[in-house]
């Protein structure tokens, strides 16, 4: 018999233990293709199987760290965000939805969205902190009053960092945002 080609489709991958003498169980991920001759008859089926106990293990490490963390920043009410440089496009996380009063799902997710966030007496000096951070690759931190929907506007801090590209230049950033329970002392008055 002739062997032609691989029938389409196939069957889906399967992830099965494996023993191995004394060295216990691997996870084994199976991806099967069905064999066809010429006359499109079934004649067998060609099976790679591929370890994959190592990259099962450490996607649950991953998982957990990533729901320790959520717990940490949800309980100590700490919001994160991030935003791309190049299309001003911003992530926000349900906490600081929370934060600033909208509802989770509703933020625009634009620098210009979380800009009208801000009291216009901050807008100024938020812009030019996150821009001049956005231009050098610094670190910033940031107080500024949060507009609310209902009821007065509330004081935040923010801290973030701006992650580099392959270039050295500054691409994206990483932020947390949570409120703060006193305001900010006063300015201290220029004198000539």
């Amino acid at each position: 018999v002739r062997v032609g080609r691989r029938k389409p489709g196939g069957v889906a991958p399967v992830e099965e233990p494996v023993g191995r003498g004394g060295g216990g169980d691997r996870l084994t991920e199976w991806r099967n293709t069905v064999v066809g001759d010429d006359d499109d008859r079934v004649i067998g089926i060609f099976s790679c199987g591929n370890d994959v106990t190592e990259r099962n293990q450490a996607a649950e490490a991953l998982r957990q760290a990533e729901e320790r963390m959520r717990f940490a920043l949800q309980h100590a009410h700490v919001g994160i965000w991030d935003m791309d440089y190049t299309t001003r496009m911003l992530r926000w996380s349900d906490a600081m939805e929370m934060q600033y009063g909208l509802r989770a799902g509703t933020f625009k997710q634009t620098f210009e969205g979380f800009i009208e966030r801000v009291h216009p007496d901050d807008h100024a000096s938020t812009v030019e902190t996150i821009e001049r951070a956005m231009t050098s690759g610094a670190d910033f931190s940031k107080l500024h009053r949060a507009v609310q929907p209902a009821g007065p506007a509330r004081w935040r801090g923010g801290a973030g960092q701006p992650l580099l590209g392959e270039r050295g230049a500054p691409v994206s950033g990483d932020a947390s945002c949570q409120a703060c329970t006193q305001r900010p002392p006063p300015a201290e008055p220029h004198t000539r």
